[in-house]
């Protein structure tokens, strides 16, 4: 239980930082070339530790490409985000879809649960820092997650789209020019 505690503040700390430096304008993407596959498994594989009983995640790959040119960093900070919202906030035994496609200079990561979805007055405010959805209260977080996932798809001239239902799920859709 230390070192979760310990890895939870460090991930806080982390956003803060992030938050700080991207206020300050001292945040510029380091674009790189990567091979999307391997980064996926990994953080799939580093998040094991975390899924309750009976959930899985499912990764589904589309596209004959599947090289990136996209800041690593922030790439990898976006999944990890998605993947572990999906897994706090869906019921044990359930299945978390992550699916990536890749067509042309278009990449796009999908990942969806079937977790307890965000009420529809709720959604508006979805990226704003320290929100937290009304249904969210019991479960633990900083609600500065979506914030910095939005501020990372936005350095790197994406969108992101989020569909949800209460009670049924949620799914976030993000597009990156993948140029």
């Amino acid at each position: 239980r230390i070192l979760s505690s310990v890895n939870l503040l460090n991930e806080v700390l982390s956003d803060f930082l992030s938050v700080d430096k991207m206020e300050q304008g001292n945040f510029q993407p380091n674009l790189t070339v990567f091979n999307v596959n391997p980064v996926v498994n990994e953080i799939i594989q580093n998040m094991q530790h975390l899924l309750r009983k009976g959930q899985y995640i499912s990764y589904k790959h589309n596209g004959a490409n599947n090289i990136a040119y996209l800041d690593h960093s922030m790439f990898h900070h976006v999944i990890t985000n998605l993947l572990s919202n999906a897994i706090k906030y869906s019921p044990e035994d359930s299945k978390i879809d992550m699916t990536i496609d890749q067509e042309g200079q278009t990449l796009m990561v999908r990942v969806k649960d079937k977790g307890i979805g965000i009420p529809e007055k709720d959604q508006q405010n979805l990226y704003k820092r320290f929100f937290r959805s009304s249904n969210a209260a019991q479960i633990q977080g900083t609600g500065l997650g979506l914030n910095i996932v939005k501020k990372y798809v936005d350095v790197l001239d994406g969108t992101i789209v989020c569909n949800s239902e209460e009670n049924k799920g949620t799914e976030f859709i993000i597009t990156f020019n993948n140029q």
